[in-house]
């Protein structure tokens, strides 16, 4: 655009038109990962188009002030091409100034950012360096199991979302208390067993809670199998797992209703295996698992 007729109108056209192509394309496509910069990048072309615009009235002003023949222009011509150059000149300095004060509380923003994202790195390298600690020399714990029990807890999980950590706690569990835990990944031979040898064989079932977790048919089991021995259920949280009581009251009060759009065949596999124990009513599912649980 800098090298089209230097300093002609049909300069300034081409760069307005061109600003505001770059503008509309950055609004839409969003080329940027982080918010603040795409924010940024508008501010900037919007400040480029207003400041081509102000300067192209201004020009059409001046061009309309150098014709000294009136006969070229007639007066409703000459009156709309008449220009209060000093009102533009204002309204230009004020959209600058705003642009410039908008793009310095983005700045400020982005540093804000920035500086809580450090800090956030150092706590978590600080916490990590405490557990380093603590299993290079782990203390002595003597759990002691209910009699006929082989395993301190289940650890039941989605591995999608909380494999590694369920695998983490159970490698934690086994150092720090010398009692393993169950892992269907470590410890499942058969599936047949999985109740038998792992739930019922468990002190406590842990359910380590994801977004998605209670919406997996073996999970909502393995709590089923629990609650009916009376065996405890700790809702432990992953850090990051986006899970909340409420979320897990919703869906437990509602197990048709919600699975139709979490996963509609997870009730058809549930509902085959506790018919099997005489239970056709998903609500009697229901109340189960939220007394059991504590979520009433």
């Amino acid at each position: 655009c800098v090298l089209i007729r230097p300093g002609s109108t049909v300069q300034l056209i081409t760069g307005f038109v061109f600003s505001l192509v770059v503008l509309l394309f950055t609004s839409i496509a969003e080329p940027f990962q982080n918010n603040s910069h795409i924010k940024f990048s508008l501010l900037c072309n919007f400040s480029l188009v207003m400041v081509l615009f102000f300067s192209l009235v201004l020009k059409m002003g001046v061009l309309s002030e150098d014709v000294e023949d009136s006969d070229l222009l007639s007066d409703e011509l000459q009156a709309a091409y008449t220009f209060d150059a000093a009102v533009l000149s204002v309204a230009l300095i004020c959209t600058l100034l705003a642009s410039v004060i908008v793009a310095s509380v983005l700045a400020v923003y982005q540093v804000y950012q920035s500086t809580r994202a450090a800090a956030r790195s150092a706590a978590v390298e600080r916490e990590a360096s405490i557990a380093r600690g603590r299993l290079t020399h782990p203390p002595t714990h003597d759990w002691e199991l209910c009699k006929g029990n082989r395993y301190c807890m289940f650890l039941s999980h989605f591995k999608v979302e909380a494999g590694s950590d369920a695998r983490y706690l159970s490698d934690l569990i086994k150092r720090k208390t010398g009692c393993a835990a169950y892992l269907d990944s470590n410890d499942l031979v058969d599936l047949r067993t999985l109740f038998n040898e792992g739930v019922l064989k468990s002190d406590v079932l842990v359910v380590l809670a994801t977004e998605s977790v209670l919406t997996r048919p073996w999970c909502l089991l393995e709590m089923w199998e629990a609650a009916l021995h009376e065996i405890s259920i700790v809702l432990f949280p992953v850090v990051g797992g986006n899970w909340t009581p409420d979320d897990a009251r919703t869906l437990l009060s509602d197990l048709m209703g919600q699975m139709q759009s979490r996963n509609p065949t997870c009730m058809a596999e549930v509902m085959a295996h506790v018919d099997t124990q005489g239970v056709t009513d998903v609500r009697e599912v229901e109340d189960v698992l939220l007394a059991h649980i504590g979520l009433v």
